[in-house]
């Protein structure tokens, strides 16, 4: 399992430099070199993901990926048990998130950014804006 917070802490790993404690995501150079798997789940924003299952908040899904690994059947009325006891971890995840977001100055709207005429255009032709 992965995710794109990966990213940054496996190609930091592979040059040598040394990886900031703040990174959410973890190097997985040790899956790559090694077979050594780095992660047991992946959280995202509105659901995660384990081996074995896979649990979306929006509409409460849940499939059983040894099964199903195309996600056909939602399961969630069968195995109510580990839908709840993902959305726990999910909702938990997403609180220390939060928290560390606001700890360390990150939360807010991002600010506001002034577009020249020439970035706007570039934007428009991209489809990013009307």
């Amino acid at each position: 399992l992965a995710s794109l917070i990966d990213l940054m802490p496996t190609i930091l790993d592979i040059v040598g430099i040394p990886i900031n404690e703040a990174a959410q995501g973890r190097s997985l150079l040790p899956a790559i070199t090694e077979g050594v798997r780095t992660r047991r789940d992946v959280h995202f924003f509105y659901g995660m993901k384990t081996l074995e299952w896979k649990y979306i908040s929006e509409g409460e899904q849940l499939f059983d990926l040894r099964v199903d690994p195309h996600e056909q059947a939602n399961v969630i009325t069968k195995s109510r048990d580990v839908g709840q006891a993902m959305a726990r971890e999910l909702a938990e995840h997403t609180a220390r998130r939060i928290e560390e977001r606001e700890r360390n100055g990150w939360g807010g709207d991002g600010g506001s950014v002034e577009l020249s005429d020439e970035e706007r255009a570039q934007l428009r032709a991209l489809g990013y804006l009307e």
